[in-house]
């Protein structure tokens, strides 16, 4: 393990770089699952054709110490981690019919429960993680919920580790895909947000142009649904899926496609408002997409929304990656947004170049609720049309020096991390930036900010994939912050 300073602003960070026996073979993530205190880093790795889990630990005196590994059977679909039953976080694996708690001690799996599943086989040659364990009703203790063919199964947890059954009926959606008509099935998204103003979380789902609210109650949640209808028509999908499935093949030289993009409280009045994403299309090099607000309004003790919406954040073409943050720390939610320009003319010089034009706007709320745009920054995403993979800078936010509100990471050229922080008191972050100088990856997913140490600052962990090259795949990078 190597260690470099690096001095930024009133920030500090020594530099450490961990060398893998092999190479990455998928994310790295950041879990607490050991007595010994310090946060540990689960490496994917494959060692004779078999994916692994490699377990790091930060230790006091610098130092980074492999304490395990972890063979992944194919039975195990996708993995998870958290406390049930127990006292400390454990790493658990789904199965098509059951739930497996993995001891680490002894390196044996133990049956936490039998159940149905919609997730019947690995689909990627990546062992990922999904979010089977959550806190469904903010209790502070977590739930296990799972999605099958005809809904949710629930498992909630009380103060004991006792685990209480309940069942949500949403039958799954499916869509026809490919010459050969082969159906996909995909559970309904679940919002896990307060719908009926108690200040409680609710489990809610959108179908048929109306939310299905099912209201927390002491003993879980209620077997029965409410129903709101909306005024207005939304999809479940978005326009690309739409195009995708062979049982809808739409004339993209006449679209005109509106999705529900987010269920949440935006400004922070405890009522739930919607984000729909309206796409028009007058051809495939000629496309524009608006998101539009609804503001959800309380009346007779039932939530509603007006049919036409409050207003539209519209940008030249097509707008992805919708992300919302309370960047400020004022419980008003801002939007950040990728949107690309689709053209005959960007495609063909992207084809030469190999490189296309991002634009990440962040829209903030002004005194009439109107989101405006108030921070714009450009990123170039790259291709590499021999091996087909792509380079999309980093970009995250993450409360770096412990105010409360949060500072963006943004990287520039191959080596050079900009940190913008957030000014006090004003809606923007400082013009001066501060740099870290280092080997950045290909994909800016691979950056990710966790305390490692657990002194209470923040540190960035970095690692790299196959798009990095053999030897960076063997690289991660703790920057831990002084």
């Amino acid at each position: 393990m190597s260690c470099f300073w690096h001095s930024v602003d009133a920030l500090e960070f020594t530099q450490h770089t961990l060398k893998l026996p092999l190479a990455l073979e998928g994310k790295v993530y950041a879990v607490d699952i050991l007595p010994q205190p310090g946060i540990e880093l689960l490496a994917q790795i494959k060692h004779k054709q078999q994916t692994r889990f490699a377990l790091y630990q930060w230790q006091s005196k610098q130092t980074i110490t492999q304490r395990g590994t972890i063979i992944i059977q194919p039975e195990w679909l996708f993995f998870d981690y958290g406390k049930l039953q127990s006292q400390r976080i454990g790493i658990y694996f789904l199965t098509k019919d059951q739930l497996l708690r993995y001891n680490i001690e002894t390196t044996n799996t133990e049956k936490v429960l039998d159940l149905h599943s919609i997730y019947q086989q690995q689909q990627h040659s990546r062992f990922t993680k999904m979010d089977f364990i959550q806190d469904l009703n903010q209790d502070g203790i977590d739930d296990i919920i799972i999605a099958d063919f005809q809904g949710y199964h629930l498992w909630l947890q009380d103060t004991q580790g006792q685990l209480h059954y309940q069942f949500i009926a949403m039958p799954a959606m499916m869509r026809v895909f490919g010459e050969r008509n082969i159906p996909s099935y995909y559970p309904y998204p679940l919002y896990n947000i307060d719908i009926n103003k108690d200040k409680k979380p609710d489990i809610v789902f959108y179908k048929d142009n109306v939310l299905w609210g099912y209201i927390q109650t002491p003993k879980g949640f209620a077997k029965e649904a409410i129903t709101i209808p909306l005024p207005f028509q939304l999809e479940e999908s978005d326009w690309q899926e739409r195009i995708r499935s062979s049982d809808e093949r739409p004339d993209q030289s006449n679209l005109a496609f509106s999705s529900l993009q987010a269920l949440v409280d935006l400004d922070g009045d405890q009522i739930v408002d919607i984000i729909a994403q309206k796409t028009t299309s007058k051809g495939v090099f000629n496309k524009k997409s608006a998101y539009q607000i609804y503001f959800g309004k309380w009346r007779n003790q039932q939530l509603y929304f007006d049919k036409t919406p409050h207003h539209s954040v519209k940008s030249d073409g097509v707008q992805f990656d919708l992300v919302l943050k309370d960047i400020f720390n004022q419980q008003r939610l801002t939007m950040i947004n990728s949107s690309m320009l689709i053209t005959l003319r960007k495609v063909m010089q992207a084809l030469f170049t190999k490189k296309i034009d991002v634009d990440i706007i962040f829209y903030n709320l002004d005194k009439h609720r109107h989101y405006q745009a108030t921070i714009e920054k450009s990123i170039n995403v790259s291709f590499d049309f021999k091996t087909g993979y792509s380079s999309y800078p980093v970009n995250q936010l993450a409360d770096l020096n412990n105010d409360g509100k949060l500072d963006l990471l943004l990287q520039e050229k191959t080596k050079v991390l900009a940190i913008y922080l957030n000014q006090d008191n004003k809606k923007s972050w400082k013009k001066a930036k501060v740099k870290l100088t280092l080997a950045l990856p290909k994909s800016g997913e691979s950056l990710f900010i966790q305390d490692v140490n657990q002194d209470t600052k923040q540190d960035i962990v970095v690692y790299y994939g196959k798009a990095d090259g053999k030897k960076q795949q063997q690289i991660i990078r703790l920057l831990l912050q002084q």
